[in-house]
């Protein structure tokens, strides 16, 4: 057999170079991303505006490279030996793809690197002239030279030196300031760092105090602002203070999710009087700096905290319920993510957050439940911390002692936490009302306290009343989404030639019937010799599919005038969506999350085949993974391949390949089906399945037959 090679043409470097990071300032990010990756602690962001040409130059003290290394990794196209979240001494690596120094075709057209090791005594030069690869698509990616020389250098420390000329963007006094406020949070600022400093000069390579991208962020908001924290690590720990004041505490063992991500978050709620001494102190509105930034292994991941970017969709909410409900407006902080696995990833063009996948879904989750809910609801508790018409400031203590005691009730029910401390401020048997007449009661006449005695008689018979309309709301709230599903149902205008709701219960019944035959007959086989143990297990299997035929079809005639009887062109990726649909709004116990990683990508789903088939296979997907212990199941559909992750029980890697096997199976009461009939599925439309263990998580990857190895 003939073996054939793809080819690269040289068009390839604007694909991954200015094509795929097209923000100026994000290039720059990469540039300095790299200089953290080579072990740097200090980097310089020169612009050269008074140099024939222009240029900026970047330098860092790290670790520098040899000829070897520009040879056989600079020029080496998507090559890192390093892996994005995995340690880099006593730091994480922030990059892996392999095309971050690509980001130098965006800035200009011309590039020079200037680069030495420690204990080496020569310095090596490499200069590339970008337009050369826009010449013909069709010369040959590693056909266009670029120049490389040395010279000899005394021995001293590490260097690289990046200069880029011949520049693509105008950067005026306006762009070079807007870079050093970028450059500001691409570290965290509200934290100190001393093992990386960041320097935004302006025609000198004599930095100075002033040129040090730093902010003081921290102290300005230090005791002037409501904010909650969070530390995931072994433990989740959350604490509020309330303009510099603890309020509480609440801690809990850390959930199985978060075992190889840690977590640090803060978030400030600014009254009016903070926003004044932001705006003051950092010479510009709070609502212009950002809102929430999000960091991965210490760098900001863009564009989190851009006033534009509606970080889980929180302005959209603030429209919903605007008296109620705490927008990007209100907030500034950050979470700091250090992520060694990778769960979290970016997209390649490094400028529009992460892929939307299962951790980025429980993320905002967490967030919104255990961060930013009950940071609203303390809000509405001190009257957003600050009465408008006479600016006077309200604080815990000024709180109505009932209202304070349901947030104490609420905190601690919430997630299952454990209440470490809650201020003394609300002292609620002491300022109970009730109490309170009980104790004015005692020093009064006897003639007195009858009076008071029957008032407070009273509050028992208000509270009943209270319970009483709760529990009516509560059933007229039921009643009310009872005749919101009914009505759903009468819209679809199902006619009769579908028969699904004639069919329905009966196909449910029998289905049920068909499962308990299954535990009948599974455990009559184990009496039986192995031959005829062999003959029932195969009768078994096919009542096994008729019984989650019977199950699936019924949920489809319910729920669509889907035609199942013949093949028909449906795409997978709409039609996974739609059957999760349901699972993903119901189910607590295993979230589900569907979800189309290249929208361009959408037609490549588009195949010939019964609908009742692909769903049965997405159901075994969906029963095996509960099954074997998860709480998520992630359908990741890309360019050319579907990657179904779960945090399923891990398979023994010996049984990697047999799972797929008619009757193997590690279940105690298993039937070896459902992975079996996946893999027959598949075939039949042209797929081909495999399964790995990755990072504790059990990963199938399904591609075209011809593209899977």
């Amino acid at each position: 057999m003939e073996k054939l090679h793809f080819k690269t043409s040289s068009g390839i470097k604007s694909i991954v170079g200015k094509d795929l990071i097209t923000d100026r300032y994000v290039a720059i990010f990469e540039l300095v991303k790299n200089s953290y990756d080579a072990k740097a602690s200090k980097v310089e962001v020169i612009f050269n505006t008074n140099a024939e040409p222009n240029n900026i130059t970047i330098i860092d003290n790290g670790v520098g490279m040899s000829k070897v290394d520009l040879v056989d990794k600079w020029l080496h196209l998507a090559y890192s030996d390093k892996q994005e979240g995995s340690q880099n001494k006593d730091r994480p690596f922030v990059g892996s793809k392999g095309v971050g120094r690509f980001s130098c075709d965006n800035l200009g057209d011309q590039l020079s690197i200037y680069t030495k090791k420690k204990d080496e005594a020569e310095e090596h030069c490499l200069k590339v002239d970008w337009t050369d690869f826009e010449k013909s698509l069709s010369i040959p990616f590693g056909g266009v030279e670029v120049e490389y020389s040395s010279k000899r250098a005394p021995i001293l420390d590490s260097y690289t030196k990046i200069v880029i000329s011949g520049l693509r963007h105008n950067w005026d006094e306006h762009a070079i300031q807007k870079a050093r406020k970028k450059l500001e949070s691409l570290t965290n600022p509200f934290k100190k760092d001393s093992e990386f400093s960041i320097y935004c000069l302006l025609n000198s390579e004599e930095n100075g105090a002033k040129d040090l991208v730093q902010t003081d962020i921290a102290e300005v908001l230090k005791d002037k602002s409501i904010t909650i924290e969070a530390v995931v690590s072994e433990q989740i720990t959350i604490q509020l203070f309330d303009r510099g004041r603890l309020i509480y505490r609440i801690s809990k063992e850390s959930e199985s999710f978060f075992e190889d991500v840690k977590m640090n978050i803060s978030i400030n709620y600014l009254t009016t009087a903070a926003k004044q001494i932001f705006t003051r102190r950092m010479g510009i509105e709070p609502v212009r700096y950002g809102n929430i930034f999000i960091y991965k292994n210490s760098f900001r991941v863009n564009p989190y905290g851009e006033e534009a970017w509606d970080t889980f969709g929180l302005s959209l909410r603030k429209t919903q319920g605007y008296a109620r409900y705490i927008g990007n407006r209100e907030i500034i902080g950050y979470i700091d993510i250090l992520d060694k696995s990778n769960h979290f990833k970016e997209t390649s063009s490094r400028n529009s957050g992460f892929i939307n996948n299962i951790y980025l879904e429980y993320l905002e989750s967490f967030y919104m439940e255990m961060i930013h809910r009950p940071l609203e609801q303390y809000v509405h508790l001190v009257n957003w911390g600050q009465i408008k018409d006479t600016q006077t400031e309200i604080f815990f203590s000024d709180v109505d002692v009932s209202e304070a005691e349901k947030f104490k009730s609420s905190i601690i029910k919430k997630g299952n936490f454990k209440l470490d401390f809650f201020t003394e401020d609300a002292n609620f048997e002491h300022n109970n009302p009730k109490k309170q007449l009980e104790r004015v009661a005692q020093s009064l006449p006897d003639s007195d306290q009858k009076v008071i005695g029957d008032l407070i008689g009273k509050f028992g018979v208000l509270d009943r009343e209270s319970k009483e309309k709760s529990n009516a709301i509560a059933q007229q709230d039921k009643t009310i989404s009872g005749l919101k599903k009914q009505n759903a149902n009468l819209l679809l205008n199902r006619n009769e030639a579908s028969y699904a709701e004639q069919v329905s219960h009966h196909t449910l019944y029998m289905a049920e019937n068909l499962e308990y035959s299954i535990k009948d007959l599974s455990a009559l086989q184990k009496e039986l010799d192995l031959e005829k143990q062999g003959k029932l297990n195969k009768i078994i299997q096919s009542i096994r599919r008729t019984e989650l035929e019977l199950k699936l079809f019924r949920n489809i005639l319910i729920k669509s005038d889907i035609d199942m009887r013949s093949p028909q062109n449906i795409n997978l990726y709409e039609t996974a969506s739609w059957f999760f649909n349901e699972k993903i709004n119901t189910n607590q116990s295993l979230t589900v999350i569907c979800n189309l990683i290249d929208k361009k990508s959408l037609g490549f789903w588009n195949v010939r085949c019964k609908v009742l088939d692909f769903v049965m296979a997405l159901e075994n997907f969906y029963q095996n993974a509960k099954d074997h212990g998860a709480t998520f199941i992630d359908f990741q559909f890309d360019k050319n391949f579907l990657t179904v992750e779960s945090n399923s029980t891990e398979i023994d890697e010996n049984n990697l390949e047999k799972i797929f096997e008619l009757g193997f199976t590690t279940k105690p009461n298993g039937t070896g089906i459902g992975m079996n009939q996946i893999k027959s599925f598949l075939r039949k439309i042209g797929f081909l399945i495999r399964v790995e263990n990755i990072h504790n998580k059990v990963c199938f990857k399904i591609s075209k037959e011809m593209g899977l190895k």
